[in-house]
């Protein structure tokens, strides 16, 4: 999650599905569904943040490239998944 400077705010790091099924088993091509729960820190005040996901190397914490359908790379390596909104 993002504020609008692009600082983090929340994160949720993790292999995915829990280390169940590392990206070397992946097949080219394959949707793999990965269910996160983020908890958002109590002192962040109200207001809109980016949802952003990506994924890195956890060898050397690099991050992958990511791209749109059209080849295009995402901002950051950091695919945007749209608004959230944070309530008091």
């Amino acid at each position: 999650l993002v504020g609008s400077d692009g600082a983090p705010v929340a994160f949720g790091d993790g292999p995915p599905r829990r280390g169940a099924y590392p990206t070397s088993l992946w097949a080219p091509g394959e949707i793999v569904e990965d269910a996160r729960e983020l908890g958002v820190p109590p002192d962040v005040p109200p207001g809109r943040y980016r949802l952003e996901i990506g994924l890195y190397d956890a060898a050397t914490g690099a991050r992958l490239h990511a791209v749109d359908t059209a080849g295009r790379r995402w901002a950051d390596d950091a695919v945007d998944l749209g608004i959230v909104t944070v309530a008091q």
